[in-house]
């Protein structure tokens, strides 16, 4: 979210990976958000949204493709909504909220195979997958996860032929992947990236194996839940197994790719096609009343969970003003240190706040300094003199967030701060929501 607004606010559009996504972002702040006045954040916040909107309406039309009537319909495509990945990343700055609707054409697309058959609807579900993998690179699963749960629910056909079009299906797939990759390398992106790290967790599967039933909760069963058990229930009934089956073997490589390059949870986003999946099961295993009560109860409490979690935006405006009534008119930089520990008793994550509210307001990563410990004290004079050559008129501030993540969780930050406090005078502030320190020359 950070680099999504500082891409955003700078014009800059090349990510890395997710290549469409910036373009996408871009293109709707220019000519939707910016129009009506909304900063950069709320423009993509409001994209988020109506892309979710969008993939609902999608699960919805999916399902009844599949031959099921309306309320089953609505109440698979309700189920889709309320499950906390597609919620609550339809209020936050990320790539899922965007790419679920991409994804939920897939399914779609999917759907109409299924039902259907032929190696022309097959191509279609290749090329919608690649063209979703551009908005996010975990989109290369795709033709897995709705390949998989194909060959499980096609009941009566050859499973020969359906094999053969899931190979046309994934052909078509890496074939449209491949031909953007040489279009994005062509505009001089960053290419590959996404590739090779998938290529490179073959290598790491010994490191992921063990971390696998960590990630299944923590990426599936928790964020999912209490949908995430059909696909268990379902290994218990006949009628099921296959479809339960499915589900849980395509999830493999989702969870190896989460165990291997996630540090901290990130409540199911990789997984997020899955809730198209569930929603579905849900209302082929339960009746109706009950599909309906579930999603009344998981919508109150997964609404309630994003709400609170939303409301640190409120803290970074606090942030904020505290800044602004301690600098006055004064330029400031402040020194910020990556994922600060949260603060007593509002949590405040300083670059979260400068991305949201003040992009244009300068920052320096100093954990990048902590990082290397040869030298440090030598440095430290040098470093101090080129802050005052860049900002001779700056004040600088650091929030205790990143004082306290400097100086309990980098090996070397102790050292800093002490090669610091040898040129700056560390002054305590508490005004409005800033808490931590001005930084004074001594």
């Amino acid at each position: 979210g950070h680099r999504i607004l500082t891409l955003l606010s700078s014009g800059d559009l090349d990510f890395g990976r997710h290549h469409a996504a910036m373009p996408v972002f871009h293109l709707f702040h220019r000519f939707v958000g910016e129009p009506l006045g909304l900063p950069p954040y709320r423009s993509v916040t409001v994209l988020g949204a109506i892309s979710t909107a969008v993939a609902t309406a999608g699960v919805y039309l999916s399902v009844r493709s599949l031959g099921y009537r309306t309320r089953a319909s609505l109440v698979s495509a309700g189920l889709f909504a309320v499950q906390f990945p597609v919620f609550f990343f339809a209020t936050v700055v990320e790539f899922h909220a965007l790419f679920v609707s991409t994804a939920v054409v897939v399914y779609w697309l999917a759907c109409r195979w299924q039902r259907a058959g032929g190696g022309g609807l097959a191509l279609l579900f290749g090329v919608g997958a690649g063209l979703s993998t551009q908005l996010h690179s975990t989109g290369l699963f795709l033709t897995i996860l709705f390949g998989a749960w194909t060959l499980a629910s096609s009941h009566g056909r050859p499973l020969a032929r359906t094999l053969l079009e899931l190979v046309a299906a994934m052909a078509a797939h890496l074939a449209t992947v491949t031909a953007f990759a040489f279009y994005w390398r062509a505009l001089g992106w960053q290419v590959g990236g996404a590739l090779h790290s998938t290529v490179r967790g073959f290598d790491l599967i010994p490191y992921a194996l063990p971390r696998l039933p960590t990630a299944a909760w923590t990426e599936f069963f928790r964020p999912f839940a209490p949908l995430s058990l059909l696909p268990v229930v379902a290994l218990f009934r006949s009628d099921f197994r296959r479809a339960g089956a499915s589900l849980l073997i395509a999830s493999v490589p989702y969870l190896a790719l989460s165990a291997i390059i996630l540090g901290v949870s990130e409540h199911g986003a990789y997984l997020v096609p899955f809730a198209a999946l569930l929603s579905l099961l849900a209302v082929q295993m339960l009746s109706l009343r009950i599909a309906v009560a579930m999603m009344i109860v998981t919508g109150i409490v997964n609404g309630t969970i994003t709400w609170y979690r939303d409301s640190e935006a409120e803290h970074y405006r606090a942030f904020l003003d505290g800044v602004h009534q301690i600098a006055g008119s004064d330029p400031v930089l402040i020194l910020y240190c990556e994922d600060p520990v949260p603060g007593i008793p509002q949590p405040v994550d300083e670059l979260a706040a400068l991305c949201v509210f003040e992009p244009t307001m300068p920052y320096l990563r100093i954990e990048q300094l902590a990082r290397e410990a040869e030298g440090l004290h030598d440095r430290a004079l040098p470093m101090a003199a080129a802050l005052r050559a860049i900002y001779p008129d700056s004040r600088l501030l650091m929030g205790a967030g990143s004082h306290t993540r400097l100086r309990e969780r980098y090996p070397n930050g102790p050292l800093l701060l002490q090669a610091l406090k040898q040129v700056y005078r560390f002054i305590p502030l508490h005004v409005a929501g800033f808490d931590g320190y001005e930084l004074l020359s001594k």
